[in-house]
């Protein structure tokens, strides 16, 4: 039997697939070394997007019985129906909102560590924690995609309205 929270997960599951079809096709046009990854990536999200809406189309991703063992990404918690639940995932979109927000506005090597930094933080880590463990991605983020990798860091626009050369 198929519920109504499975129709759901199946449709979003298709939904993506069509995503990482436009990824492949989009791809296709550009030169071999910028479509490489989402080429693959785009094949293999493809085929878990299938497999994932086949599976659960068919019933055996029932994520609705409690204490099953399966969790899906539907299966809510009768104690999480208070609002809490709302709560939670307005927080997560907040924090989302703000790092995209402050990678526009600062540029991605100043954003990442303090998104970090403030996150930890907001969890309530200690201090001396927030900033080592802050100092850690730093150093591995610099080490790996500036040093070895050479990625392009996208520049924050606050930079170029004050004029200032960005780190």
């Amino acid at each position: 039997m198929r519920s109504r929270e499975n129709l759901i997960e199946a449709s979003f599951a298709l939904v993506l697939a069509l995503l990482f079809i436009y990824s492949i096709v989009a791809a296709r046009q550009w030169p071999f070394n910028a479509a490489l990854f989402p080429t693959i990536i785009g094949v293999a999200g493809f085929g878990l997007a299938i497999g994932v809406s086949l599976v659960v189309w068919w019933g055996r991703g029932n994520n609705s019985v409690k204490g099953s063992g399966i969790q899906g990404d539907l299966y809510l918690e009768e104690t999480l129906l208070g609002g809490q639940a709302l709560r939670r995932t307005i927080t997560t979109f907040a924090w989302l909102v703000g790092l995209v927000l402050g990678i526009w506005l600062l540029g991605q090597k100043l954003a990442l560590p303090l998104f970090m930094l403030f996150y930890l933080k907001a969890a309530g880590e200690k201090w001396w924690l927030s900033i080592l463990l802050t100092l850690g991605t730093v150093a591995f983020l610099i080490g790996v995609f500036d040093q070895v990798i050479y990625v392009s860091w996208q520049d924050g626009v606050l930079f170029s309205w004050l004029g200032i050369d960005p780190i």
